[in-house]
This record gives C-alpha cells, structure tokens and sequence, in this order.
C-alpha cells in the first residue's frame, strides 16, 4: 500500500504517469511475480519502449528532452 500511495502523491509534479508494475500486489511484489514478470521478459513479451539513446557527453540533452516532455518511451544513457 505504500508504494501506491507514494506513486499517487508523486504523481501530480511528474510528467510521466506512474503506475506499479504489480497493481495486485499490495505488500509488493512476491518472489513468484518476479518470475512471472522475467518469464515475460525471457519470452519478448514485456520490453521497454525506448525513446532515444544517448552518449553520456549528451546525457544533458536527453534529461532536457524528458522534463520537456517529448519522451514517448525510455531515455537511455550509453556509458560505455
């Protein structure tokens, strides 16, 4: 119940909506959702939307383009 509460009082000053990834569980996420959920990654059912890709020298523009709230996905930051 915590983080529901926290991801509602969150929510009005974030452009992003947040949502738990788990709404069912309310104590958290068990070990077996966790699975469940790997189990979706493991099979390409559950991946990431990826926005834009940065270098990290960019890093700052990719910040800027977030807070703007042009992300339509992820922002990733390559460091390596």
């Amino acid at each position: 119940m915590g983080s529901l509460l926290r991801l509602s009082a969150v929510n009005p000053f974030v452009r992003q909506r947040l949502r738990p990834i788990l709404p069912s569980a309310p104590a958290g996420p068990t070990h077996e959702d966790l699975l469940a959920v790997m189990a979706l990654i493991e099979a390409g059912k559950l991946r990431p939307v990826v926005d834009r890709t940065y270098r990290w020298e960019d890093s700052a523009e990719g910040v800027r383009h977030v807070e703007e709230g042009h992300a339509r996905g992820k922002a990733v930051v390559r460091v390596a």
